[in-house]
């Protein structure tokens, strides 16, 4: 990877019926192949995505009409942190046009388009 940037955001974290406003993070890395690699990471109370139901897997409605599913390595237990940070798996785009396409975040980065 070359190419570092960054955006964030404003969604929703959906878990089952429940949902609550959030903002989260974007971060792309350029791969020497032209591609670009992106993940989303966000913050959530323990407690309340317990409350919730809440085990591994939650779905972030972005305001930009997408949505992207987040989660942890293990299930969550009442013996994490009190703040627990869930990411979505690594989103692979041809060109950094299609990255911006699928999140509008990046396009007020110089050299988007």
């Amino acid at each position: 990877m070359k190419q570092v940037e960054m955006a964030e955001g404003q969604g929703s974290l959906h878990v089952g019926d429940s949902h609550a406003l959030v903002t989260y993070q974007l971060k792309a890395l350029a791969a020497t192949d032209e591609s670009w690699h992106v993940t989303v990471s966000l913050k959530a109370p323990r407690d309340w995505l317990l409350q919730m139901g809440f085990s591994s897997v939650a779905e972030l409605q972005r305001n930009h009409d997408g949505s992207v599913e987040v989660g942890l390595a293990e299930p969550l237990d009442v013996g994490d942190n009190i703040s627990v940070t869930l990411h979505s798996e690594a989103m692979m785009f041809d060109s950094r046009e299609a990255m911006s396409e699928k999140f509008p975040e990046f396009g007020s980065l110089p050299g988007a388009v």
